[in-house]
């Protein structure tokens, strides 16, 4: 059974929706709000992407093999938390690795492919919020100012993560092209 959340609204919390119309029905008066999500974890996607009084930003990253290669140091340490610093924790890609990277991208692709036909969505691109000259005019017509991260710093590349690199690109890229045939 699903445990049942009753927060500050006073109403029940079991799904995103409610959690949302809690928001509201606390925080009313706030401009705005962010909620921090990826499309596997919504039962009614489409419903919640149909309503009228959200706005949805995507930030997606363009470098995959990174963006796996991050996945897979944060599963291994068990920390997601990340401060844009280098990691002393690295691997060697090998095939005990094959099916975790399959799995990582075949994840993120079924991911892109969601966030990517949003209709209405202002699309971020993580690389590009770390250039500190960066701007977005719809994201700035949205909030009515210039928006831009304080301090923004250089992605990490996954090469950081993983030894043999290249190897874990070519594995990706190929992986890729095979998924694209079928």
């Amino acid at each position: 059974a699903r445990e049942t959340l009753v927060g500050l609204s006073g109403n029940p919390v079991t799904d995103e929706l409610s959690l949302i119309q809690a928001f509201y029905e606390t925080g009313e008066s706030s401009a705005y709000a962010g909620f921090k999500s990826m499309p596997n974890r919504h039962q009614k996607l489409s419903t919640l992407l149909r309503r009228d009084d959200l706005q949805v930003i995507t930030l997606i990253r363009r470098d995959l093999a990174s963006t796996i290669a991050s996945f897979i140091t944060a599963v291994d340490t068990g920390s997601w938390r990340r401060e844009g610093e280098q990691h002393a924790n690295t691997f060697v890609f090998g095939g005990e690795y094959e099916k975790r990277v399959r799995g990582h991208l075949t994840y993120l692709l079924r991911s892109l492919r969601v966030l990517n036909n949003i209709p209405g969505a202002i699309r971020l691109i993580f690389e590009d919020l770390c250039d500190p000259h960066y701007r977005h005019a719809q994201l700035d017509d949205y909030f009515g100012r210039p928006v831009a991260l304080i301090n923004p710093r250089t992605p990490l590349s996954g090469a950081d993560y993983v030894e043999n690199w290249d190897a874990f690109v070519r594995f990706i890229r190929s992986s890729i092209r095979d998924s694209q045939r079928r």
